[in-house]
């Protein structure tokens, strides 16, 4: 279940991408696929320390798609 965030890369396409294959599978934008690991690990630490989205937020990885 995706929530109310999602990684978006402000320079990344916008382009349909399918991120797996099964039933139903999953479509997403390119611009929200991170293949940089360590910046997967940032991202990772950061919600582990906060356990809270907003602290990703505030360093500019995610974008609140609820208002």
């Amino acid at each position: 279940m995706m929530g109310d965030w999602q990684y978006v890369d402000p320079k990344g396409s916008k382009a349909e991408a399918r991120l797996w294959e099964s039933d139903q599978g999953y479509f997403c934008e390119e611009r929200n696929i991170l293949t940089d690991i360590e910046k997967v690990l940032r991202i990772t630490r950061a919600f582990w320390e906060s356990g809270s989205y907003d602290h990703l937020d505030e360093i500019g990885l995610f974008r609140n798609l609820s208002g």
